[in-house]
């Protein structure tokens, strides 16, 4: 049987104990105590700097409060007066307004620069409106103007189509009269002998111009005209056979010729309307047409011409004087 073993305590005897506690006490308060002089020291350093610097910043309500030192900021820089300031911010305050007032000057200069692009916006649209106005109205202008062209030359080339129907009328008239020949009136009157029977083309036999004046005519006065007013009546001066009744486009207008027995013709010429047709046996004194001023007249009148026998009624350089053929059958004009 082995022997038993002694037993070993664990337990430090209560003195030990309490040297260790106070030894370790002692070590932190003495860590503690260095830290709070550092911290202390540091603060001394600081605060003594602050106060030699001045770099103490109140707090915000009385930085608020407090009267700005130095200069105001500049509102505007002008170039003309050198290099820009500089301006020395000294407090929180002053920074902020500075700031605040940057800030509105910045959104001043956006909003200017934003109403001059409206306004330039604006004349803009103006502009191109007044130019499109302008242009729809230069081209309702002209196509009025190339629709009244249009109805002008229209008008013209019926106008101008009518006057060759009438003029081709008058002309194929006039042939189929030359070829087959006036009738010769059956009267066995002779009204040149007896020297009477005759009638004035107008009732008033008032004349103008008389045969063989010289005037605005290219040679002289080939007949003789009576005054009358538009749409007076017009009489046959002696009774024969119409040989032609209407308007060959030239100078004599609308207009009517008579042959006669004694082989006279006689011509009425500026009607303004016919009464009578190509073949058409009429007396003395009977109404014929109306006077007018049609082809080359210069206002209302009866231009009266007297053709020999032998010669065509229209080839007027070959007239004779009216007023002794008019008086064999007692006409007299005055």
């Amino acid at each position: 049987m082995l022997p038993a073993a002694p037993i070993v305590s664990n337990r430090l005897p209560l003195g030990s104990a309490l040297v260790r506690v106070r030894t370790g006490t002692a070590h932190w308060l003495r860590l503690w105590a260095s830290a709070v002089a550092a911290v202390g020291l540091i603060s001394g350093l600081g605060i003594g700097f602050a106060a030699a610097t001045d770099l103490t910043a109140p707090t915000r309500s009385d930085a608020a409060d407090q009267t700005a030192v130095g200069p105001p900021p500049i509102p505007t820089y002008d170039p003309a007066r050198g290099s820009a300031p500089t301006v020395r911010l000294t407090t929180a305050a002053q920074t902020r307004m500075v700031a605040v007032e940057r800030h509105y000057q910045l959104a001043l200069a956006a909003q200017q620069i934003i109403d001059n692009n409206d306004r330039a916006e604006a004349e803009t649209r103006h502009r191109a409106l007044v130019a499109a106005a302008e242009q729809t109205l230069g081209n309702q202008t002209a196509i009025y103007r190339q629709r009244q062209q249009q109805q002008v030359a229209a008008a013209g080339r019926a106008k101008l189509e009518q006057l060759r129907q009438q003029a081709a009328a008058a002309a194929a008239t006039a042939a189929r009269q030359q070829a087959s020949g006036p009738e010769p009136p059956t009267e066995t009157t002779d009204l040149a002998a007896n020297g009477s029977g005759g009638m004035l083309p107008i009732t008033a036999g008032i004349t103008g111009s008389q045969f063989g004046a010289t005037g605005p005519w290219a040679r002289y006065h080939t007949g003789l005209d009576f005054q009358a007013a538009e749409g007076e009546a017009v009489h046959a001066a002696v009774g024969g056979v119409v040989v032609f009744a209407g308007n060959t486009g030239n100078w004599a207008g609308d207009h009517v010729a008579i042959l006669h027995p004694d082989g006279y013709t006689s011509m009425y010429c500026h009607l303004s309307w016919i009464g009578v047709t190509a073949g058409e046996r009429v007396s003395a004194g009977q109404m014929m047409g109306r006077v007018g001023e049609t082809g080359r007249a210069f206002g209302p009148h009866l231009h009266f011409e007297v053709y020999p026998p032998g010669v065509h009624y229209g080839d007027s350089y070959r007239a004779v004087d009216p007023l002794p053929w008019l008086a064999s059958f007692g006409v007299h004009p005055h």
